[in-house]
């Protein structure tokens, strides 16, 4: 197994002197400016009829549409009692529907309905509205710098987060002693963090080029 990378020693803030401004602290600013997103995009979903809640779960589907209840739960770091509720709310409003898989019946498959693929251009606009209009507030430069920052957070943070995983995509089987194969459920493999990463370096390396 390889080691982690220590991470470096911080002083406590308790023997560090004055305490510092909580505006000066990196985990209060990101989830500052997190609600500050949320709410500024919800306000633009709220006309459609999208719960914000709603949001990143059609946003994940749209992106891959027809996967398992258990491997959107991974992909968006939810957990499945949290996700139940969500899907339950875009099943009433029509943009969604659920189905069992016939070879497994306690997997559930979630799929987009015609409504959500019709609505899916007009709100990927509001979306982008909104990120670009965070974006008008850098350079190209600081926007890169702040996408590879933070992905250096994401995935340091989701390397010690072990509720982070998503199901294995090949099956393990078993042999029993009566020489039957039955099938394991999939092992768990640590997602997203890594997937962000890249994505970032690929949108440096592309700007670059």
């Amino acid at each position: 197994m390889t080691a982690r990378p220590k991470m470096a020693s911080l002083t406590p803030l308790a023997e560090s002197g004055p305490l510092p401004q909580l505006g000066d602290s990196l985990g209060f600013l990101i989830c500052d400016t997190a609600r500050y997103v949320k709410r500024v995009l919800y306000a633009r979903l709220a006309p459609y009829g999208i719960p914000g809640g709603c949001w990143f779960v059609l946003r994940a589907l749209w992106q891959q549409d027809g996967v398992s209840q258990r491997e959107l739960s991974a992909t968006l770091g939810l957990a499945e009692p949290a996700l139940m509720m969500t899907l339950r709310t875009l099943e009433r409003l029509g943009l969604v529907a659920r189905e069992r898989d016939p070879a497994d019946r306690r997997r559930m498959f979630v799929n987009l309905t015609a409504r959500a693929q019709g609505l899916k251009k007009e709100l990927l606009n509001v979306a982008s509205d909104v990120n670009q209009s965070m974006h008008a507030a850098m350079s190209e430069a600081q926007r890169q710098a702040m996408m590879s920052g933070l992905a250096s957070v994401h995935e340091q943070l989701a390397s010690t987060c072990v509720d982070v995983v998503a199901p294995s995509a090949e099956p393990a089987t078993n042999k029993s002693s009566s020489g039957a194969v039955s099938m394991l459920r999939p092992r768990p493999t640590l997602v997203r963090s890594s997937q962000i990463r890249a994505r970032a370096a690929a949108a440096s390396s592309k700007k670059v080029n």
